[in-house]
C-alpha cells in the first residue's frame, strides 16, 4: 500500500525492485550466475555445461570471456 492507502500497481513494484538499474544489467547478472552454476554442477566441464544451458560450446566460451569467468576447477 502507498501512503495514500492505494495498492501499488505491478509497474510500480517492478520499478521499485529494479532500484534504478537497467534491465540489461539485471539480465546479465542472472545469465552470469546461471553459467557459473552450470559449471559448478558439471565440475567445470564446459561441453556439459553448454549442453545443460542449451547453447553451443563456442557460445559458452564467448560468454565466459565476456563475463571474465575463469572455469578452473580442481578435483579433490
Amino acid at each position: 500500500m502507498t501512503t495514500t492507502g492505494q495498492a501499488r500497481t505491478d509497474r510500480e513494484c517492478i520499478t521499485l525492485e529494479l532500484e534504478g538499474r537497467a534491465l540489461a544489467e539485471i539480465i546479465k547478472e542472472a545469465e552470469r550466475a546461471v553459467i557459473v552454476h552450470a559449471l559448478n554442477v558439471t565440475g567445470g566441464n564446459r561441453a556439459r555445461a553448454a549442453d545443460i544451458l542449451g547453447i553451443t560450446a563456442p557460445t559458452l566460451r564467448n560468454k565466459l570471456a565476456g563475463y571474465n569467468i575463469k572455469a578452473t576447477f580442481s578435483v579433490a
